[in-house]
């Protein structure tokens, strides 16, 4: 009920996507070379959190391992040769016949995001949608803005941060209703950047200050939160619980805000079960 409050009932619900779906519009890509997002600009301390599982997801080590590995992944292991990561980078493609509506040219709608099932974690480092994408003159192939909701199945079904992110994560694990941890790392936007800005100034008086993690913690009751529920890196984590709601059962959530080493906003949120 907190998290609706929100956004005052005003949304669309989301839907269970599966593998169809996803083909008609997504493309994995190529992720062989590239840093792991948990492992490269974060402080040792972060890092140490999402490799480690907390004690109290001890209890469920039989079901937290990965189900696949798509071969476009980048992987990583520990020192027993365990898999703790699995990096997926996702791009919106022209579908592959032209008798749908939506896109004949593709966006540069794209998402990367490290899926860390051993700590029930996932870590955003891209979140462009390609209605987000097309909404800037830069990124929009039909040469000026466009707004999705004035062009009816101009965006495909699957498009959503929540919908894309959750359906990798059933991906990813064998119990997708053990998901924690929801993290965006160098975040971008500026309206997200512009609320985190305000809430330092009010704590430090400054909001270039240096704040690692845990940085600062809100709990979902908070004002805070609310407000960071509804800025583009948390919106979808909002619809997450509200959607998958089935799957993650009774949440009471929490968020911290802090830099990593380049002195950029991230954001992690805490989906601690009741």
């Amino acid at each position: 009920a907190n998290v609706q409050s929100a956004f005052n009932g005003q949304r669309t619900p989301g839907r269970d996507f599966g593998q169809a779906e996803f083909d008609e519009a997504w493309s994995l890509m190529p992720t062989e070379g590239r840093p792991s997002p948990v492992g490269q600009h974060w402080d040792a301390a972060f890092r140490d959190f999402v490799r480690n599982p907390p004690p109290d997801l001890d209890v469920l080590a039989p079901e937290r391992r990965f189900r696949k590995f798509p071969t476009q992944s980048k992987r990583f292991f520990n020192n027993a040769g365990q898999p703790v990561e699995v990096s997926l980078s996702v791009a919106h493609i022209t579908p592959p016949e032209h008798t749908l509506n939506f896109h004949q040219i593709p966006t540069e709608g794209h998402y990367d995001i490290t899926y860390v099932p051993v700590c029930a974690a996932m870590i955003v480092t891209t979140a462009l949608s390609p209605s987000a994408s097309i909404a800037d003159t830069e990124g929009s192939p039909y040469g000026h803005p466009v707004d999705a909701r004035d062009v009816p199945n101009l965006v495909p079904p699957m498009h959503r941060f929540s919908d894309l992110a959750w359906y990798l994560w059933t991906q990813a694990t064998l119990n997708r209703g053990l998901l924690r941890y929801i993290g965006h790392d160098f975040i971008l936007s500026e309206d997200s950047m512009s609320i985190m800005d305000h809430l330092a100034m009010i704590r430090f008086g400054n909001a270039d200050v240096n704040l690692p993690w845990p940085g600062l913690s809100y709990g979902v009751e908070t004002d805070e939160a609310k407000a960071l529920l509804a800025v583009p890196n948390g919106v979808g984590v909002a619809y997450i619980m509200m959607d998958r709601a089935g799957w993650l059962g009774r949440r009471q959530p929490a968020v911290h805000i802090f830099k990593n080493d380049r002195g950029k906003w991230c954001m992690l949120w805490d989906l601690a079960p009741v």
